[in-house]
Protein backbone atom coordinates (compact mmCIF):
# COMPACT_ATOMS: atom_id res chain seq x y z
CA UNK A 1 0.00 0.00 0.00
CA UNK A 2 2.87 2.35 0.89
CA UNK A 3 4.60 1.58 -2.44
CA UNK A 4 1.36 2.30 -4.29
CA UNK A 5 0.97 5.69 -2.61
CA UNK A 6 4.62 6.48 -3.29
CA UNK A 7 4.16 5.62 -6.98
CA UNK A 8 1.10 7.87 -7.24
CA UNK A 9 3.00 10.72 -5.53
CA UNK A 10 5.92 10.39 -7.96
CA UNK A 11 3.51 10.44 -10.93
CA UNK A 12 1.86 13.61 -9.60
CA UNK A 13 5.24 15.27 -9.10
CA UNK A 14 6.36 14.36 -12.64
CA UNK A 15 3.09 15.69 -14.08
CA UNK A 16 3.46 18.99 -12.21
CA UNK A 17 7.09 19.29 -13.35
CA UNK A 18 6.16 18.60 -17.00
CA UNK A 19 3.38 21.16 -17.14
CA UNK A 20 5.48 23.62 -15.18
CA UNK A 21 8.21 23.37 -17.81
CA UNK A 22 5.70 23.55 -20.67
CA UNK A 23 4.31 26.79 -19.26
CA UNK A 24 7.70 28.50 -19.14
CA UNK A 25 9.28 30.51 -21.97
CA UNK A 26 12.34 28.24 -21.92
CA UNK A 27 12.34 24.92 -23.74
CA UNK A 28 13.55 21.62 -22.29
CA UNK A 29 16.71 22.13 -24.36
CA UNK A 30 17.15 25.51 -22.68
CA UNK A 31 16.91 23.93 -19.22
CA UNK A 32 19.46 21.24 -20.08
CA UNK A 33 21.99 23.63 -21.62
CA UNK A 34 21.34 26.73 -19.52
CA UNK A 35 20.32 28.75 -22.58
CA UNK A 36 17.57 31.28 -21.91
CA UNK A 37 16.79 32.71 -25.35
CA UNK A 38 13.41 34.39 -25.74
CA UNK A 39 10.92 34.52 -28.60
CA UNK A 40 8.82 37.58 -29.29
CA UNK A 41 5.16 37.15 -30.18
CA UNK A 42 3.24 38.53 -33.15
CA UNK A 43 2.58 42.23 -32.68
CA UNK A 44 5.83 42.92 -30.80
CA UNK A 45 7.53 46.12 -31.97
CA UNK A 46 11.14 47.29 -32.06
CA UNK A 47 11.82 51.00 -32.68
CA UNK A 48 15.21 52.03 -34.07
CA UNK A 49 17.10 55.20 -34.81
CA UNK A 50 18.50 54.60 -38.31
CA UNK A 51 21.14 56.56 -40.24
CA UNK A 52 23.29 56.57 -43.36
CA UNK A 53 27.10 56.81 -43.54
CA UNK A 54 29.40 58.40 -46.15
CA UNK A 55 32.50 56.96 -47.83
CA UNK A 56 34.51 57.37 -44.61
CA UNK A 57 31.72 55.53 -42.73
CA UNK A 58 30.84 58.71 -40.84
CA UNK A 59 27.17 59.37 -40.11
CA UNK A 60 25.62 61.67 -42.69
CA UNK A 61 24.25 64.76 -40.98
CA UNK A 62 20.45 64.89 -41.08
CA UNK A 63 20.10 61.24 -42.18
CA UNK A 64 18.59 60.06 -38.88
CA UNK A 65 15.12 58.57 -39.06
CA UNK A 66 12.88 56.44 -36.88
CA UNK A 67 12.00 52.94 -38.09
CA UNK A 68 9.69 50.57 -36.23
CA UNK A 69 9.96 46.86 -37.02
CA UNK A 70 6.87 44.81 -36.19
CA UNK A 71 6.80 41.03 -35.86
CA UNK A 72 4.07 40.10 -38.34
CA UNK A 73 4.34 36.30 -38.49
CA UNK A 74 6.06 33.47 -36.62
CA UNK A 75 5.31 30.78 -39.19
CA UNK A 76 6.37 32.57 -42.36
CA UNK A 77 7.98 30.80 -45.33
CA UNK A 78 11.18 32.21 -46.83
CA UNK A 79 14.14 30.74 -48.66
CA UNK A 80 12.64 27.24 -48.58
CA UNK A 81 12.09 27.25 -44.81
CA UNK A 82 8.92 27.45 -42.76
CA UNK A 83 8.58 28.54 -39.14
CA UNK A 84 10.34 31.80 -39.99
CA UNK A 85 9.86 34.94 -37.88
CA UNK A 86 9.02 37.83 -40.21
CA UNK A 87 9.74 41.41 -39.05
CA UNK A 88 8.92 44.44 -41.20
CA UNK A 89 9.32 48.21 -41.05
CA UNK A 90 8.45 50.91 -43.56
CA UNK A 91 11.84 50.50 -45.27
CA UNK A 92 13.21 47.03 -44.57
CA UNK A 93 12.34 43.54 -43.43
CA UNK A 94 14.11 40.67 -41.70
CA UNK A 95 13.60 36.92 -41.65
CA UNK A 96 14.87 34.87 -38.70
CA UNK A 97 14.78 31.13 -38.11
CA UNK A 98 15.60 29.91 -34.59
CA UNK A 99 17.63 26.71 -34.46
CA UNK A 100 17.27 23.90 -31.90
CA UNK A 101 20.47 25.01 -30.12
CA UNK A 102 19.24 28.65 -30.11
CA UNK A 103 21.70 29.78 -32.78
CA UNK A 104 19.78 31.68 -35.44
CA UNK A 105 19.64 31.82 -39.22
CA UNK A 106 18.95 35.10 -41.04
CA UNK A 107 17.75 35.19 -44.65
CA UNK A 108 19.45 37.98 -46.62
CA UNK A 109 19.84 39.09 -50.24
CA UNK A 110 23.33 40.62 -50.54
CA UNK A 111 22.42 41.81 -54.03
CA UNK A 112 19.00 41.81 -55.67
CA UNK A 113 20.10 40.02 -58.85
CA UNK A 114 20.94 36.71 -57.14
CA UNK A 115 18.99 34.37 -54.82
CA UNK A 116 18.94 35.07 -51.11
CA UNK A 117 21.00 32.98 -48.67
CA UNK A 118 20.54 31.81 -45.09
CA UNK A 119 23.32 33.18 -42.90
CA UNK A 120 24.10 31.17 -39.74
CA UNK A 121 24.62 33.53 -36.79
CA UNK A 122 26.38 31.65 -33.94
CA UNK A 123 24.93 33.66 -31.05
CA UNK A 124 25.12 30.61 -28.75
CA UNK A 125 27.67 28.20 -30.26
CA UNK A 126 30.21 31.03 -30.90
CA UNK A 127 31.80 29.11 -33.76
CA UNK A 128 33.25 30.60 -36.96
CA UNK A 129 31.17 29.71 -40.00
CA UNK A 130 32.23 29.60 -43.66
CA UNK A 131 29.46 30.74 -45.99
CA UNK A 132 28.81 28.18 -48.77
CA UNK A 133 30.15 29.51 -52.06
CA UNK A 134 27.67 30.60 -54.70
CA UNK A 135 28.36 30.85 -58.45
CA UNK A 136 25.45 32.21 -60.47
CA UNK A 137 25.07 33.82 -63.89
CA UNK A 138 22.08 36.08 -64.46
CA UNK A 139 21.44 37.93 -67.76
CA UNK A 140 25.05 37.43 -68.81
CA UNK A 141 26.52 38.71 -65.54
CA UNK A 142 28.46 36.23 -63.39
CA UNK A 143 28.30 36.46 -59.59
CA UNK A 144 30.64 34.57 -57.26
CA UNK A 145 29.92 34.80 -53.52
CA UNK A 146 32.00 33.69 -50.53
CA UNK A 147 32.55 34.81 -46.96
CA UNK A 148 32.44 33.96 -43.28
CA UNK A 149 30.62 34.67 -40.04
CA UNK A 150 32.57 35.37 -36.82
CA UNK A 151 31.48 35.69 -33.20
CA UNK A 152 33.04 38.79 -31.58
CA UNK A 153 31.92 38.45 -27.96
CA UNK A 154 29.23 40.04 -25.83
CA UNK A 155 28.73 43.63 -24.69
CA UNK A 156 26.03 45.78 -23.16
CA UNK A 157 23.99 48.03 -25.46
CA UNK A 158 22.02 50.94 -24.01
CA UNK A 159 18.39 50.90 -25.13
CA UNK A 160 16.61 53.93 -23.72
CA UNK A 161 17.40 53.77 -19.99
CA UNK A 162 18.09 50.01 -20.06
CA UNK A 163 21.40 48.19 -20.52
CA UNK A 164 20.92 44.97 -22.51
CA UNK A 165 23.50 42.21 -22.99
CA UNK A 166 24.04 41.41 -26.68
CA UNK A 167 26.13 38.98 -28.74
CA UNK A 168 28.12 40.63 -31.54
CA UNK A 169 28.40 38.83 -34.88
CA UNK A 170 30.37 40.03 -37.92
CA UNK A 171 29.52 38.70 -41.38
CA UNK A 172 31.85 39.36 -44.31
CA UNK A 173 30.50 38.69 -47.81
CA UNK A 174 32.80 38.89 -50.84
CA UNK A 175 31.18 39.24 -54.25
CA UNK A 176 33.02 38.98 -57.55
CA UNK A 177 30.88 40.40 -60.33
CA UNK A 178 31.98 39.94 -63.95
CA UNK A 179 30.19 41.91 -66.68
CA UNK A 180 31.22 41.48 -70.34
CA UNK A 181 34.49 39.95 -69.15
CA UNK A 182 35.27 42.91 -66.86
CA UNK A 183 35.59 41.87 -63.20
CA UNK A 184 34.50 43.92 -60.23
CA UNK A 185 34.45 43.25 -56.52
CA UNK A 186 32.02 44.12 -53.75
CA UNK A 187 32.63 43.53 -50.05
CA UNK A 188 29.75 43.73 -47.60
CA UNK A 189 30.48 43.78 -43.86
CA UNK A 190 27.50 43.35 -41.56
CA UNK A 191 27.85 43.72 -37.79
CA UNK A 192 24.90 42.74 -35.65
CA UNK A 193 24.30 42.75 -31.92
CA UNK A 194 21.69 40.16 -30.92
CA UNK A 195 19.96 40.24 -27.52
CA UNK A 196 18.84 36.81 -26.28
CA UNK A 197 16.53 38.61 -23.86
CA UNK A 198 14.51 40.01 -26.78
CA UNK A 199 15.14 37.40 -29.47
CA UNK A 200 16.07 40.21 -31.85
CA UNK A 201 18.81 42.67 -32.81
CA UNK A 202 19.51 45.77 -30.76
CA UNK A 203 22.08 47.28 -33.09
CA UNK A 204 23.21 46.76 -36.69
CA UNK A 205 25.88 48.34 -38.88
CA UNK A 206 26.57 47.58 -42.52
CA UNK A 207 29.19 48.84 -44.98
CA UNK A 208 29.52 48.14 -48.69
CA UNK A 209 32.74 48.67 -50.66
CA UNK A 210 32.73 48.37 -54.45
CA UNK A 211 35.79 48.38 -56.69
CA UNK A 212 36.55 47.85 -60.38
CA UNK A 213 39.65 48.45 -62.45
CA UNK A 214 38.76 52.16 -62.77
CA UNK A 215 36.87 53.28 -59.65
CA UNK A 216 35.81 52.41 -56.11
CA UNK A 217 33.02 53.50 -53.75
CA UNK A 218 32.04 52.87 -50.15
CA UNK A 219 28.95 53.61 -48.08
CA UNK A 220 27.30 52.44 -44.90
CA UNK A 221 24.23 52.46 -42.68
CA UNK A 222 23.31 51.66 -39.12
CA UNK A 223 20.43 51.18 -36.66
CA UNK A 224 20.23 51.36 -32.87
CA UNK A 225 17.27 50.12 -30.88
CA UNK A 226 15.72 52.90 -28.79
CA UNK A 227 12.60 51.18 -27.43
CA UNK A 228 10.59 47.98 -27.73
CA UNK A 229 7.25 46.47 -26.80
CA UNK A 230 6.95 42.70 -26.34
CA UNK A 231 3.58 40.94 -26.64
Amino acid sequence: MKNSKKGILNLVLLTVLFFGIAGCKSTINDIITGITGSRAKVGSTFTFNAWREDSSLTKVSGSDETLTSTLLDTNHTAGGRSGVYFFQSAKDSSFIHYEVDDDILEYVKPISAIPGIWLPLPVVSHITVTIPQLDSTVSGVNYKLSGNVVYNGSSNITVGSESISAEQITTTINLQITTNGVPGNETIIMQKWYAKKLGYFVRTEESTSTSTTIFGTRSGKGKLLTSYSLK
